[in-house]
């Protein structure tokens, strides 16, 4: 199975939290992972946050960085550019699904890059994403 890892499916795989383990499980069972460029940004922007809210210490941090920074240079992980039109795609979803939905900017985004897959799953941990990638077409993955 090709799945494309959301950050917020990413943070749970590697700080453990509610769905961790679920999180680990359908990542390792995935034959291929697809991560959005941004998800660097994105994960080290939580990283920081789990520093200021005092749940993790600075050392952690930085092992959890390095093994974050490895795993993505894995044979099985591809990193998904985005381009001109992704930003346009996203906008669209904002568009089309921001009225009624709370679809943030960096989630459009995240969309845009999965919609760029073939074939493939998409993971998140956040709910409203996950109905939002199941209305345009995406094959979501439910967490218990």
């Amino acid at each position: 199975m090709n799945l494309f890892v959301d950050t917020s499916a990413l943070v749970k795989y590697y700080y453990p939290e509610v769905d961790s383990q679920e999180v680990e499980r359908v990542m390792l069972g995935a034959e291929r992972l697809y991560l959005c460029e941004l998800s660097l940004v994105e994960f080290a922007s939580a990283l920081m946050k789990k520093i200021r809210m005092n749940e993790l210490q600075n050392h952690e941090q930085q092992l959890i960085w390095e093994a974050f920074l490895s795993d993505i240079q894995a044979e099985n992980v591809e990193l998904i550019d985005l381009s001109q039109d992704d930003f346009r795609a996203a906008a669209d979803l904002i568009l089309k699904y921001g009225k009624g939905r709370n679809l943030r900017t960096l989630d459009s985004l995240q969309l845009a890059a999965a919609l760029k897959l073939t074939n493939g799953r998409f993971l998140s941990s956040d709910k409203e994403l996950l109905s939002v990638a199941k209305d345009i077409g995406l094959s979501p993955v439910s967490l218990n």
